[in-house]
């Protein structure tokens, strides 16, 4: 059996040395974020998880980081499509945390701007920087450090209340990973006897969220991840 096979539309650079990469396609059914398709073009495959889909147009787009193996292709390419992988990622509500890491980053970012209710907190972070415009936050998070400030600039219009994470003492954010900035979060609301959120939807790669699995079980009455495969130089 052959396997499918999809043209480039373009390929717009974003923040931080990130790609916008939009395909043309016309799957048999929509897209959405949570879902992953395996693309690949000469001697590079890799996974390109979904965070924007046009069936009007017959297009859907993944954000790429600078390491991802397929950052390099350009408009006309054509790629072969291996197949549609995942589940869309829930909807969140009022006590919901996001999370998103690396290629984790579109899909949370996504779902968090489409909300019809805001989730309470969105931590996005990743050692590469961001692909959308970080800007100081109008919302205050009581539970995390002061001078951790910078929000999301496409949330911050949405009205989500969004933290970043990346390590190089950029300004305003957080000097580490997104899972040390969620733990640190969690723990402040406990010492402060707030109520815990109740529930987790990450998206990562499967490498950095796997070791993190039993810790967010025990601390969300519900955790909802996808796990994406490695799409740089790393296993799995």
């Amino acid at each position: 059996m052959s396997t499918p096979e999809a043209r480039i539309a373009d390929n717009t650079p974003a923040q931080d040395g990130w790609r916008l990469l939009r395909v043309h396609s016309s799957p048999s059914h929509p897209l959405e974020p949570g879902q992953w398709l395996e693309l690949a073009a000469g001697d590079k495959a890799a996974a390109v998880a979904v965070y924007r889909f046009h069936a009007g147009e017959g297009w859907w787009a993944g954000l790429l980081s600078p390491e991802h193996r397929l950052a390099e292709l350009r408009p006309g390419d054509t790629v072969s499509v291996a197949g549609l992988h995942g589940q869309p990622l829930p909807r969140p509500d009022s006590a919901t945390v996001m999370l998103g890491v690396g290629e984790g980053v579109g899909p949370v970012l996504a779902r968090a701007e489409e909300a019809d209710q805001p989730p309470e907190l969105v931590l996005m972070g990743d050692t590469s920087g961001l692909p959308v415009r970080l800007c100081p936050s109008r919302f205050v998070v009581n539970d995390l450090p002061g001078e951790v400030m910078a929000g999301v600039a496409p949330l911050e219009a949405a009205g989500v209340v969004a933290r970043v994470a990346i390590p190089g003492n950029r300004p305003g954010c957080y000097d580490g990973d997104a899972f040390e900035l969620l733990r640190h979060y969690l723990a402040s609301r406990q010492i402060a006897g707030h109520a815990p959120p109740r529930r987790l939807i990450a998206a990562a790669p499967w490498r950095l969220l796997a070791p993190w699995h039993s810790a967010l079980a025990q601390r969300f009455d519900a955790v909802h991840c996808l796990e994406l495969p490695a799409s740089d130089a790393h296993p799995r």
